[in-house]
């Protein structure tokens, strides 16, 4: 029974209904995304991704492929996925003035830094921590080639202000020597008052010189005190402490220490310190220069 139109009254009897269907080719329209694609290409050519953020050239090179692979055969493609190859290659192409930043005073910067890193221990602990996380963060932002001029100006003056507060570790070789030396001396035989003097001065020198973060002037000061309260002492008879050799067990010197004629030493690492950080320094000024120019 030939159907005729789009009903079909079923009859008491079983019926076989066969159906042929033809498909429609659907048409897609291109035009904006091959005019899309071509500007992209263009632009790549043309360098204007020279020094753009990697990822956003990733981004630019994937989506222009994409696009291109639809094109080559649309038949195969629908409208929306044409549409969305194009809003993907024009979303960006939009970035390609996302531009990474100078990193040329940052690198001298790290270089100092590494230069300064092996001989950490020659540094007070207050301060070392902050400086290998600024380092690390500078490396990484150096590494990266995603990185604007705001996020490499603030990886510098992280490292910078790190590497300015780090401290040379005093020398307490002269200061551990009269503190060994007080430590032989019998106190029973002078005043209480002068032994209560050089209990007190000795029990100062010994927290400094176990202090890690005490100062050159703290050491120094210390020193002096003790020499001080060593050159002081006095006997329980009256008499008074004029030489080492009379009133101590050690060989102590009367002259305080760092006074001109018995100078504290300081070590060769406390020159090396200092030239380090006076490149870091005339590094901070080319920087400020550089900013305001």
């Amino acid at each position: 029974t030939v159907i005729e139109g789009n009903q079909f009254a079923m009859p008491a009897e079983d019926v076989t209904v066969t159906a042929e269907f033809e498909e429609i080719p659907v048409q897609v329209v291109t035009k904006v995304l091959e005019t899309v694609v071509e500007k992209a290409e263009y632009l790549w050519e043309n360098g204007a991704l020279e020094n753009t953020m990697e990822a956003v050239v990733t981004e630019f090179q994937n989506a222009v492929e994409a696009g291109k692979q639809l094109l080559a055969d649309p038949s195969q493609a629908t409208q929306e996925q044409i549409n969305d190859a194009t809003e993907r290659i024009l979303k960006v192409m939009a970035k390609v003035d996302w531009k990474q930043g100078d990193k040329t005073v940052l690198e001298v910067a790290v270089d100092i830094a590494n230069t300064i890193k092996p001989d950490l221990d020659l540094y007070v602990e207050e301060g070392k921590q902050e400086f290998l996380d600024a380092l690390a963060k500078a490396e990484e932002v150096l590494a990266s080639g995603n990185m604007d001029q705001e996020d490499i100006d603030n990886a510098y003056d992280a490292l910078m202000e790190a590497m300015i507060a780090l401290r040379m570790a005093p020398n307490k070789d002269i200061l551990n020597d009269m503190i060994a030396q007080a430590g032989t001396i019998d106190l029973s035989g002078y005043t209480a008052d002068s032994a209560a003097a050089l209990t007190n001065a000795l029990a100062e020198a010994q927290a400094v010189a176990a202090n890690a973060n005490a100062t050159q002037a703290e050491v120094d000061a210390a020193a002096n005190t003790l020499q001080a309260a060593m050159n002081g002492l006095v006997f329980v008879n009256g008499g008074n402490n004029e030489t080492a050799e009379d009133n101590t067990t050690g060989a102590v010197t009367t002259t305080p220490a760092g006074d001109g004629t018995a100078p504290t030493k300081t070590g060769d690492s406390g020159v090396v310190g200092l030239a380090i950080l006076g490149v870091v320094s005339a590094l901070g000024a080319m920087w400020t220069l550089r900013k305001k120019k």
